[in-house]
């Protein structure tokens, strides 16, 4: 008998195709490297900085750019992914093409935690993954401050 789950991941799987086809069929027959491709991303916390890990393998840190927006609130990612174009002219033909190319832009809110230390933001590529560290501000250690309030 089957996995309980299987019949689950084969709905998520037969779902995955229908949606791709419905995309397709809107835009026509767009090959991969249409503009579909969303990296993924995870934002997680720590005691100093907020990190933002972006799924992008094979994408050339001179494609990427990554800008904080003004007020802090927002990181947006915008590259290109190569195509291959050696294999592709080998290739006699494909079977299946899952790994899309070409241009992809996202924006990702960010947690609300005080601000960013602008100067000290930094990005770095590892092993297909860009982790982008947003140094968190300094939070006053007094903790609240009372204000005084004068009459005129």
């Amino acid at each position: 008998m089957d996995n309980e789950f299987d019949w689950i991941r084969r709905i998520s799987r037969e779902m995955e195709k229908w949606a791709d086809e419905s995309v397709r069929s809107m835009f026509g027959d767009r090959m991969p490297g249409d503009g579909l491709w969303v990296p993924r991303v995870d934002i997680y916390e720590t005691e100093e900085a907020v990190v933002v890990k972006i799924c992008a393998a094979g994408v050339d840190t001179s494609d990427l750019s990554l800008t904080l927006s003004a007020d802090g609130r927002y990181l947006h990612i915008q590259g290109v992914r190569a195509d291959d174009h050696e294999a592709r002219s080998r290739a006699v033909r494909y079977h299946q093409l899952e790994i899309y190319t070409g241009p992809f832009e996202r924006t990702v809110a960010l947690p609300h935690v005080g601000g960013f230390d602008r100067e000290r933001v930094s990005a770095v590529a590892k092993d297909g993954f860009f982790l982008v560290t947003l140094p968190k501000l300094a939070v006053d250690p007094a903790g609240p401050r009372s204000v005084p309030i004068s009459s005129e």
